[in-house]
Order: structure tokens, then sequence, then C-alpha cells
């Protein structure tokens, strides 16, 4: 399994407040990780720069071994927002031409879109379990039902890795849980590589591969491990935090965490 995102010694500043703190990471291709951490953290800010929207004041990203201010072809990786921030729910457009607009960056903004076009499409909308909505307004659709299609429309490209930034937020469970099934078959089936940021830190820990955890401007990797303290969560957090283990690391985890 070789890396497929690295990042070193990345640094990070909004003017003068410094955000990210040298951080260092590895992901290896295949794997499933959430990054956790409190509000404010820079958890957002970090997925920014591993996409490229955001450069660091120091440090570099690297996907498949290439710095991605240098990368040509973006295609390998999707991105799906804050759902807040992703798309106006109100605009008139249908389900197909939302998730049709992630094939811009390919075609340009204003290539007709071919037969075989619409066909990757509705193949994305499928994937989703949303092909049957494709001819609905956007607007009309319940929260996890956008959500899913703004997945749809980051698959359209044909991504490497799928970065998502808190994708679970104001949905509810049944949807929640949907989304999660989704995303485990990207990963395992697809052979999508996943980076998610969530705010959902008991409920993460039996969905991913991996977590690592953002707070004082620096990232700890294997927060979910029996290496790491209920200390150092608190420490992070303000406040005491549980997380539920994986099954292969949950004996006799209670007395640590």
């Amino acid at each position: 399994m070789g890396k497929i995102v690295e990042l070193k010694d990345v640094s990070f500043s909004y003017d003068d407040k410094k955000v990210l703190n040298n951080i260092n990471l590895t992901i290896d291709d295949g794997e499933f990780v959430g990054l956790i951490g409190p509000n404010g953290s820079g958890k957002s800010t970090l997925v920014k720069i591993m996409i490229g929207d955001l450069t660091p004041s120091s440090g570099e990203v690297l996907i498949n071994g290439i710095n991605v201010k240098d990368m040509k072809n973006r295609s390998v990786i999707g991105y799906v927002p804050q759902k807040s921030y992703s798309f106006n729910a109100s605009f008139p457009a249908s389900v197909k031409e939302v998730v049709s607009m992630g094939l811009y960056g390919k075609l340009g903004l204003f290539k007709k879109l071919s037969k075989d076009d619409w066909e990757i499409v509705n193949n994305a909308l499928k994937t989703v379990d949303m092909i049957d909505y494709k001819d609905r307004l956007i607007g009309n659709l319940s929260g996890g039902q956008q959500q899913r299609v703004f997945i749809a429309r980051a698959l359209v490209s044909d991504p490497k890795i799928l970065f998502l930034d808190e994708p679970t937020t104001g949905i509810d469970a049944k949807s929640e849980d949907t989304l999660y099934k989704i995303l485990d078959t990207l990963n395992k089936e697809n052979k999508i590589t996943i980076i998610m940021v969530t705010h959902d830190v008991w409920a993460i820990s039996d969905k991913v591969s991996r977590i690592v955890c953002m707070g004082n401007g620096r990232l700890y990797d294997k927060c979910d491990t029996l290496d790491f303290s209920k200390k150092e969560l608190a420490e992070i957090y303000g406040y005491p935090v549980k997380l539920d283990m994986h099954h292969h690391q949950s004996e006799n985890i209670n007395n640590r965490l």
C-alpha cells in the first residue's frame, strides 16, 4: 500500500494567527481516515490545504508524490465541502444538473455534455442510490439526500481520493447510516481513499480505519488507539471525550477512556 497523501512540516496562518504548526501526516492508498477535533482547531483549513485550495505558509503537500500545487490534473481529488457552503439549495437546478457540475473541471464551463457524460452522471447517482431523483429540484430533497447528491457530484471526475468536510451535519440518524454505508462501499469496493472531517466523535471510530485529531495547532495521529489517553483527548477538546474503539482495540478500553 503506497503513500497517496503526504504532508511535510505544513504550517498555516490567517493574518497573524497561526492555525497549523508543522503538521506531518501520511495517508496510504485505500485508507479511510477520520479527522476530528474541536471547532476552530483547523480541520477544514487542513483539508483545503490538502486539496490545494489554500497554500501553506511553509511545508508542502504531496498527492501521489507530486506537490498539489504542481498537479496539472486534479480530477484525482474529489471534494465535498460543508453542506451549508456547497450549494444554494434554493437555486432551481435539478439533481442531475448539480451532479453534472462536477464534470466542468474536465470539460470546461460552457461545453455541452455528451451522451457519455450523462451516463457518467447517471452512474454516479446510482452509486449513491439517487438515480430515481435525478429530475427533481435539489431544493426539494432532504438534507441527507442532498448530501448524497453532492457526493455524486464529487464522484463524476473518477477521483482516487475523496475529501469530505462534516458530511453528517444536519442529517438524521437514518440518513447518516445510509451515508456511512455508501462511504464504506466507495472505500472497500471502489478502492477510493477517504479523508473525512467530522464532529461525530462518538460514532466515527467503528466506521474508519484510522482517526487523527486536530488541536492546539497540532495533529495527533492514531487517536483511537490504547496509546492515546483520556487525558490527552481532554486537553485537546477542553473537556472529557470518549471514543468507542475499533473492535480489535476494544479490550479493556473502558479503563482508559
